[in-house]
């Protein structure tokens, strides 16, 4: 599971930390979502937060509990605006990776 929680951890870390510089095309899309740049930080923050919890024993299964919880919004986002199912690939990624930790850590 080690290796499982440090690459599920880095993903969540890389992405948001791209959310925290203010990659374009992210910023685009939390435009269109109607959350703005400060939406956009704060969902980097907290994908920061759950790849540095997901390395601590205690936290791991909350830290991936609450991606899930948060990508379930990010997909509800994308299905609002009519984003085809290729440009929710990365949410569904998280998903399903979040939850097979969360499952493999009960």
């Amino acid at each position: 599971m080690t290796v499982f929680a440090i690459l599920l951890g880095a993903f969540y870390f890389i992405v948001g930390a791209a959310k925290l510089a203010g990659a374009k095309p992210l910023a685009d899309q939390f435009d269109e979502f109607g959350l703005g740049t400060t939406g956009m930080r704060a969902v980097g923050v907290l994908e920061v937060a759950a790849g540095i919890g997901l390395q601590i024993d205690r936290l791991d299964t909350w830290a991936a509990a609450g991606m899930v919880a948060m990508v379930l919004g990010a997909i509800y986002n994308h299905r609002q605006v009519n984003h085809p199912p290729q440009a929710m690939a990365p949410a569904l990624m998280v998903l399903v990776g979040s939850t097979v930790f969360v499952l493999l850590s009960l």
